[in-house]
């Protein structure tokens, strides 16, 4: 088993309240690994309505976009749109960057710029220090 499916499955039953139904399956992980982070940080969070994260052609509606938060301010809907074309492009360390970038717009309600993963570019090259890094900045300013 990969590192990702272990997350996943473990998500599934240790994640409360969110449901995976429409989140696609190759996005699950690092959406998992999002919450799963609130959850071990002891964030608050309740979600009050539905979780999508699907796979779309964006780039060809808004070149050089890679994804698209479309529930921000929306409490009762997370629906992030990846392009299909650059997630595969992408190394696993930027498609958690990118996960968590979007969930920080839609779910969180976070602008571009309050954070170091809420800058409106995605890095080429991070590293996992990198990653952490931004994550933790993130939990602490939602703390």
């Amino acid at each position: 088993m990969t590192i990702k499916l272990i997350i996943l499955l473990y998500s599934m039953f240790m994640i409360k309240h969110v449901d995976f139904r429409h989140v696609e399956r190759g996005i699950a992980p690092y959406v998992a690994s999002f919450f799963m982070r609130l959850d071990s940080e002891g964030v608050e969070y309740d979600i009050d309505g539905d979780v999508v994260v699907i796979f779309s052609d964006i780039h060809s509606e808004a070149p050089g976009k890679a994804a698209a938060a479309h529930g921000k301010n929306n409490d009762k809907l997370i629906f992030i749109q990846i392009d299909i074309s650059a997630w595969f492009i992408l190394t696993d360390i930027q498609k958690e960057w990118l996960v968590y970038h979007e969930l920080s717009h839609d779910f969180l309600n976070l602008d571009h710029g309050e954070a170091i993963i809420m800058y409106p570019v995605l890095p080429i090259n991070p590293t996992l220090l990198d990653l952490e890094t931004a994550k933790r900045e993130l939990i602490n300013i939602i703390k």
